[in-house]
């Protein structure tokens, strides 16, 4: 068979497995989470065009496949081509691969070969879910890619994902999803700055589902609302414990003072003995991140920031090879060096940081993949992401000076 014959073949049974999503998955998930369309913006039922979301739950690509006519070939992290039966899944749906946190060529070669082909390409500029509800900063490349191109560009804001499945949580909540599509920009116009283009898309993505709740107030009901907090919240707020939390399905509280929490089913954080001046996951979120770097600065040279233990480092030979464990034992980290079991990496020399799913941290190390996990699920792997991050931060404020 010609590779011609071999695209149509796979192009009208991609078309007709489109359908069948339709009338089965997708009904599933607009009942499930009460989905529904905002605004008076179709997506367009012909011809290419790229489609941005904010990114908030897992199943954002899913809810935007199912209000839109047309295949939308997403732009994934590489890490979901690793298992190999998932990869060849992927690859035949149309769904491109990419690196994150640095530039991948191959990806935007393929981006434009969809785009040329009269499809649909869809990219979540954050780069990750969101772990608090409020849309993350807009990747460079995506701002650079989108001024690039010369196909009409949509906006799908997603509201109410985030509630019906915060991404540190154990179980999914039942409450509402709205999404509005935005046109940004046409075909053939003019893009403006490159400056300009990151605050038409930041502006358009922006959301943050705590404000929306005060005007909503809609109910996200489920049998499990606190279970898995720890995993975003990794400072206690009473005592200002690192890694002391932990969570029961209605209940948050700290392991080293005895502090209770709760969550309501509007998402909002309480205390059991006083009030709290931060009631959202992102004002909680914001205090512990400064937390965090004030901690940090009070200790200096060699000294252990953060351990914890029952880590596993794994390992991976090339960019599709599946990560296989090298060692165990505990985790520590100094300013200049995290070490698990006998392996040790510069800090300086870690890039490429982020938390696969909610529950391993992935990154890079001379060239090679890594990715740590941990016995227990109460160790956030979010709260080492946070601690590399700022280490990064105030490396590069030293080499700024």
């Amino acid at each position: 068979m010609s590779n011609a014959k071999k695209h149509s073949f796979q192009k009208c049974l991609l078309s007709f497995i489109l359908v069948i999503y339709k009338i089965t998955i997708g009904l599933y998930l607009r009942i499930r989470y009460s989905l529904v369309r905002q605004g008076s913006v179709r997506l367009p039922k012909k011809g290419p065009f790229l489609l941005i979301g904010n990114h908030s739950n897992n199943f954002d690509g899913l809810f935007l496949q199912c209000l839109c006519p047309r295949l939308i070939h997403y732009v994934i992290t590489d890490a979901v081509f690793r298992k190999k039966t998932l990869g060849r899944l992927m690859h035949f749906a149309g769904y491109i691969p990419i690196r994150k946190h640095q530039s991948d060529g191959r990806s935007v070669r393929q981006i434009i070969r969809t785009l040329r082909s009269d499809g649909i390409v869809g990219v979540f500029p954050e780069g990750m879910r969101n772990w608090d509800g409020k849309t993350g900063p807009v990747l460079n490349a995506t701002t650079r890619l989108i001024q690039a191109l010369d196909v009409p560009i949509y906006a799908a804001k997603i509201k109410g994902g985030y509630l019906s499945e915060p991404r540190w949580a154990d179980k999914k909540r039942r409450g509402r999803i709205e999404v509005q599509f935005i046109k940004l920009f046409d075909t053939q116009e003019e893009k403006p700055s490159l400056a300009a283009v990151e605050a038409i898309v930041t502006d358009a993505l922006s959301h943050d589902e705590a404000l929306w709740q005060l005007e909503k107030r809609i109910p996200f009901k489920g049998r499990a609302l606190c279970q898995g907090f720890e995993r975003l919240l990794f400072v206690c707020p009473a005592c200002q414990a690192l890694g002391s939390m932990e969570s029961s399905k209605k209940r948050i509280w700290c392991q080293k003072c005895g502090a209770g929490f709760s969550l309501d089913v509007y998402g909002y954080f309480y205390a059991e003995d006083e009030a709290m001046p931060m009631r959202t996951a992102h004002e909680l979120n914001e205090w512990q991140q400064k937390a965090l770097a004030e901690q940090f600065a009070q200790i200096s040279g060699h000294d252990i920031l953060m351990q914890d233990d029952g880590a596993a480092l794994y390992s991976a030979d090339s960019d599709e090879a599946e990560f296989v464990l090298l060692t165990k034992g505990s985790i520590t980290l100094s300013r200049t060096q995290l070490r698990i079991g006998d392996n040790s990496f510069q800090t300086e020399g870690i890039t490429g940081l982020s938390v696969y799913f909610k529950t391993h941290l992935d990154f890079k190390h001379n060239g090679r993949d890594y990715r740590i996990g941990f016995d227990s699920k109460r160790i956030s792997a979010y709260k080492w992401h946070c601690a590399l991050s700022l280490l990064h931060n105030l490396e590069q404020g030293d080499k700024n000076l």
